[in-house]
């Protein structure tokens, strides 16, 4: 049995490629369907691509700076979860919640 894979006919889903970044190097939140329509409630731009990942990390950035507080930052997750983490629970919770 043979369980060889052809890569150049496969591509990663931007979800796939978001969760390992996420799960690596906690680069970026995990672009999945949640996460998405807590960005859009938000109103946070949420069409990742190559063009427009540095202005969604920034409004990203932005977000947490303007809305999670140093306290509550350091008394509920006592800073044990890098920032893109953090905005992956908050973001999945909401999209979750009122998707």
């Amino acid at each position: 049995m043979d369980l060889t894979v052809d890569a150049k006919d496969r591509k990663a889903s931007s979800i796939l490629i978001t969760e390992v970044l996420l799960g690596t190097i906690c680069c970026l939140p995990a672009y999945d369907n949640y996460l998405k329509k807590g960005l859009e409630i938000s109103e946070i731009a949420h069409n990742l691509s190559s063009t427009t990942i540095e202005k969604c990390v920034t409004d990203l950035l932005a977000f947490f700076e303007t809305n999670i507080t140093e306290e509550v930052y350091t008394t509920t997750y006592k800073a044990d979860y890098p920032i893109m983490k953090l905005l992956d629970i908050a973001f999945w919770k909401l999209g979750s919640e009122k998707g």
